[in-house]
């Protein structure tokens, strides 16, 4: 994509799923990709495998809920690279469970790191994007921003604040030449959303997903790579005009009404 390569790039959450995808995408495309999650081994796995096919990518292990592991990892790249252009906020936890049944700890760890962990990034990459006058920051919220389910405790406040965060963000951080978007996938099958597939399959996700594919319009999942293509889009000069927007890929679930289903025309 247009203007990537020569970048420098960090991805959060990178050591699976959807951030697995975004950092194999942006190095694919000729970015410096900084893989930062808290599983080290995994992240060496996969930046062997990157830097095997000829891209350049480094990994940290790193809690985003950790300030100073956060500033760290900032601070390394910055020191190994010189300038930070691309930050991919998908580092994400969930525990679904019934707002009686909530535990005060796992609600704080759940916005400690879905939430916290995004605006502590960007409060450590934005002071060299303004020296630089240019970054693009791509937040991974949720469809759950949208359309929410029962029980799914902490996870859809803290997407709907990663959403509110881009807004207000891409406005206050525009002038300096920062865009901030975020985008708000549907159903994806990752580590974070199998054991829940599997659960209500009853112990077999496939039986979730078949179930699930008649309520989507494509009539089928997504996959991890169809998210990471749209935050390359965003991270890229191809979206030069887009800032502090939320961009959908649910395969056109949130678009649906459910339960109503006309049966004689009406005039009012």
């Amino acid at each position: 994509m247009k203007g990537l390569r020569g970048k420098v790039a960090i991805v959060t959450g990178a050591s699976s799923g959807i951030g697995e995808a975004c950092a194999r995408r942006l190095a694919a495309e000729g970015v410096k990709t900084v893989l930062a999650a808290r599983r080290l081994e995994r992240m060496e796995a996969i930046v062997g495998e990157l830097n095997a096919a000829g891209a350049e990518a480094v990994c940290f292990a790193t809690d985003v809920s950790d300030e100073e592991a956060v500033r760290r990892a900032i601070d390394e790249t910055i020191s190994r690279y010189g300038r930070l252009d691309i930050v991919i906020n998908n580092a994400g936890i969930s525990r679904p469970c019934p707002i009686e049944e909530m535990d005060r700890a796992v609600w704080d760890r759940i916005l400690a790191v879905n939430l916290t962990g995004t605006a502590l990034c960007i409060k450590y990459c934005v002071p060299h994007m303004k020296r630089q006058k240019s970054g693009a920051i791509v937040n991974m919220s949720s469809i759950h921003d949208l359309v929410t389910t029962s029980s799914m405790g902490a996870y859809p406040a803290t997407k709907s604040g990663q959403a509110a965060l881009t807004r207000q963000l891409g406005l206050e951080l525009g002038p300096y030449g920062i865009r901030v978007n975020g985008i708000q996938p549907g159903y994806v099958p990752t580590e974070l959303s199998l054991p829940d597939w599997t659960r209500e399959g009853h112990g077999d996700p496939q039986v979730f997903i078949n179930r699930l594919k008649d309520s989507i319009a494509l009539r089928r999942v997504g996959a991890p790579e169809e998210i990471a293509a749209v935050a390359a889009f965003l991270a890229s000069d191809e979206s030069s005009y887009v800032n502090g927007t939320m961009i959908l890929v649910d395969g056109g679930v949130a678009m649906q009404l459910y339960g109503i289903e006309p049966t004689h025309s009406r005039e009012l």
